[in-house]
């Protein structure tokens, strides 16, 4: 896989170990993963089973909320700088000298904004990867459900037979 190829697919979340029984196998396996997306260049994070993944939804929701209210601050503060600029006209040389300022602090804050939007939306990405991530495992859970169900049903109608040819012997 060439370098480019690594940065078209993204960010991969690698949801590894969880509360099974097969919790050992499922390390070992996803760090073995892990280190061939090291080799391959693919940049990844390694999630503890579905309850870690959670905590890194809330995790990221929470900076996300941070986000928001950076960007609040951040228009406020431009509100400000705005009624600052307003009240520098009156002397010319200082004013130009504040205005400057302001375009400088306005420059610093729409860098700030643009750095904001791009974590926000970073942040908004890694949560829709979560979810479908949780709901890839709730569904591979749900098929193994079924799966054991059939499992019982078998065992269940082998020992009724098993039991009528006890009883055969028996009688």
């Amino acid at each position: 896989m060439s370098p480019m190829d690594a940065r078209s697919m993204g960010h991969v979340a690698l949801v590894i170990g969880g509360d099974s029984a097969e919790r050992e196998i499922s390390l070992r396996g996803g760090q073995a993963v892990a280190r061939a997306l090291d080799a391959l260049g693919v940049q990844h994070s390694v999630v503890d089973g579905p309850r870690r993944l959670l905590e890194q939804i809330a995790s990221a929701v929470n900076q996300q909320s941070s986000g928001n209210r950076q960007l609040a601050e951040s228009a406020e503060a431009m509100r400000d700088i705005a009624a600052h600029g307003k009240q520098s006209t009156g002397e010319q040389s200082r004013g130009v000298r504040q205005i400057t300022q302001s375009t400088e602090q306005i420059r610093s804050m729409i860098t700030r904004i643009d750095d904001a939007t791009k974590e926000l939306s970073q942040r908004s990405r890694q949560v829709v990867e979560a979810v479908s991530s949780v709901h890839k495992v709730a569904e591979g859970n749900a098929g193994r459900t079924a799966e054991l169900d059939q499992v019982v049903e078998i065992l269940d109608r082998l020992t009724g037979e098993l039991k009528n040819e006890v009883g055969a012997f028996k009688a």
